[in-house]
């Protein structure tokens, strides 16, 4: 076991007297109520939680198995309960992750006192790190810089210079570019040592101006971080405008001279829970989103959602809620397709090589998707193609055993991707 690391991500912690309000830069929201509002809504924290949950808590999961690793979250209590009570749920499963609720208007706890009150009274070597609510560490992240936490570097930064960037769009990252940021504050380290009931350390310095205030070692030999791009991120609001397609277009055009992104195969290493979703194509417009808000369940009979048809390649999101007690595989989706000359069809003679697309053997199934009903991801992020000379109707929510508890929908996503 390597020496502690402590890391800390504050989510969405409402403390407008913080000079790092950066949200309350933007010209749309001018007092605490707005503030408020802007940081809770909707569309602002389920991206976060979906990219929180889903893939920076496995990745961290992970590097607590050989690193004696803690992750503090800095929430308010204001949150909502929804919300809060997933993070909540997560701390439970996951000891490392130590839940940091504050009333609003007070700071956060800080990764170095809380590394210093877990080594108490021992003089030990320890290191901090920051990672915000929508950005992700590389899946070797902490074996490749820990290393560096040593005695003699007792006072330094530890900086991965190279990362990778891209636009978050339901579930999927695109446009994706290669990004070399040394000092970027995503997993920025400093090394600390607890010296008689206190702390030695590196000086307090914005993350840029990191090297005028601190020694700072920088590793930009492999990218070991995804700086996420959405139409929701705080700094979006620098671009004035309330429109979800001008900010993702503005987006484009801010990466478009970049770099072109990695190695599609060592995207994947690094960061397998986005295996096959992180993209180098453009995002898709918003002109054949087709978007579907529950909760909405198939208890008594399949729930049926008909579409303006789509063809070609599609993406699908969607997100699903279980109680307890569901177990694997409680609910699909099934696709529903017509011809395009309106004719009746088999669906075994529907040629599917190469579509992503699978048939069940039982009729009313037809081509379907499992819905996650078990475990902490319970997403569905897939892109399949609907063969030549069909288009997709309809999705219906089929649920499986009844005798379980019911599966939900609370939202669903389907756009054509070009």
């Amino acid at each position: 076991m390597t020496a502690l690391v402590v890391g800390h991500t504050r989510f969405s912690l409402v403390n407008p007297n913080s000079p790092a309000w950066l949200a309350s830069n933007g010209s749309s929201l001018k007092d605490v109520d707005s503030y408020r509002s802007y940081l809770f809504s909707d569309e602002r924290l389920q991206p976060r939680l979906d990219l929180f949950c889903d893939h920076s808590v496995p990745m961290l999961r992970h590097a607590a198995e050989t690193h004696d690793l803690r992750h503090i979250v800095s929430l308010s209590d204001t949150m909502p309960v929804r919300f809060k009570d997933q993070l909540k749920d997560l701390a439970a499963d996951n000891p490392w992750l130590v839940i940091d609720e504050k009333r609003e208007g007070l700071g956060p706890l800080w990764p170095r006192d809380h590394g210093r009150d877990v080594l108490g009274s021992r003089n030990e070597v320890f290191a901090t790190y920051r990672l915000d609510d929508d950005d992700l560490l590389a899946w070797d992240f902490f074996d490749r810089f820990m290393p560096f936490v040593t005695k003699p570097n007792v006072g330094m930064m530890v900086s991965g210079g190279l990362g990778a960037t891209g636009i978050y769009d339901g579930g999927t990252f695109y446009s994706m570019k290669t990004a070399h940021k040394p000092m970027i504050a995503i997993g920025l380290m400093a090394i600390w040592e607890t010296l008689d009931g206190g702390t030695r350390g590196p000086a307090s310095v914005s993350h840029h101006e990191s090297d005028r205030g601190n020694p700072v070692i920088i590793d930009s030999r492999r990218p070991s971080w995804l700086w996420t791009r959405h139409a929701t991120q705080d700094t979006a609001l620098s671009y004035h405008s309330t429109d979800r397609q001008e900010v993702i277009q503005q987006l484009r055009d801010t990466l478009a001279p970049m770099e072109v992104a990695p190695d599609p195969v060592l995207l994947d290493e690094l960061f397998p829970t986005l295996a096959g979703r992180l993209l180098a194509q453009a995002a898709p417009d918003d002109g054949t989103r087709q978007s579907f808000s529950g909760p909405f369940d198939a208890a008594t009979e399949p729930h049926r959602l008909e579409l303006d048809p789509l063809e070609g390649r599609i993406h699908l999101s969607a997100r699903a809620s279980t109680p307890p007690g569901a177990g694997d595989r409680n609910a699909l989706l099934s696709f529903k397709l017509t011809r395009l000359d309106s004719q009746d069809f088999d669906p075994a003679a529907v040629d599917l090589t190469g579509t992503g697309m699978v048939l069940s053997a039982r009729a009313v199934w037809g081509f379907y998707t499992y819905v996650p009903s078990n475990g902490e991801n319970r997403t569905i992020d897939r892109s399949f193609t609907i063969p030549e000379g069909y288009q997709l109707s309809a999705i219906e929510l089929h649920q499986l055993a009844t005798d379980r508890p019911t599966t939900s929908v609370e939202v669903l996503t389907v756009q054509e991707l070009h």
